[in-house]
């Protein structure tokens, strides 16, 4: 039985050992900020989402923090976890550092594997610390507007669904 780690921070004095080896944080800058992102995001110099648009529904993110959710994501990232193991999941409400890509991956390494980084009061989302995905930043960037276009509307578990589905089905070539 695989177990899964869901780690729910709201803040942490991490030692600043660098999961980025695949790059230097600059150049994976932020994979996306998803500030009321609504949907696939084209990639940009800087990485950043579409805006949200006037027919979009805004939620709060702060709904990850509801047990039922959380144990819906905990549920389906386990089911998705093969025989190399998943992604861990973790919900902190702000990146403490300037880079929230370095952040992410910080965050991502107190899991001992690869995470999907959620900022709830930030709406900023990283897939951070998988080897492969490390090198894909325009892949990184639109997975990231596409899954903050699901938490906008309040669907968390479909969104982590979505996501989940797209690294499966992504050409690592």
């Amino acid at each position: 039985m695989l177990f899964r780690k869901t780690l729910h921070a709201i803040g942490t004095g991490a030692l600043a050992v660098s999961l980025l080896a695949c790059g230097e944080p600059d150049a994976n800058a932020a994979d996306i900020a998803a500030d009321g992102a609504t949907g696939p995001a084209e990639a940009t110099d800087s990485a950043v989402a579409e805006p949200v648009t006037e027919d979009a529904i805004a939620t709060d993110w702060s709904g990850l923090d509801d047990p039922a959710t959380r144990a819906a994501i905990d549920e389906r990232l386990d089911t998705h976890a093969g025989e190399f193991g998943g992604f861990n999941f973790v919900v902190v409400n702000a990146f403490e550092q300037e880079d929230d890509w370095l952040a992410a991956g910080l965050l991502a390494q107190e899991t001992n594997g690869p995470a999907i980084v959620v900022s709830t009061s930030q709406r900023i989302i990283h897939f951070a610390g998988d080897e492969g995905l490390a090198y894909f930043e325009d892949f990184r960037a639109e997975l990231a507007g596409e899954t903050a276009g699901y938490f906008d509307r309040g669907e968390f578990v479909e969104g982590i669904e979505h996501a989940l589905e797209r690294i499966d089905t992504f050409d690592y070539q």
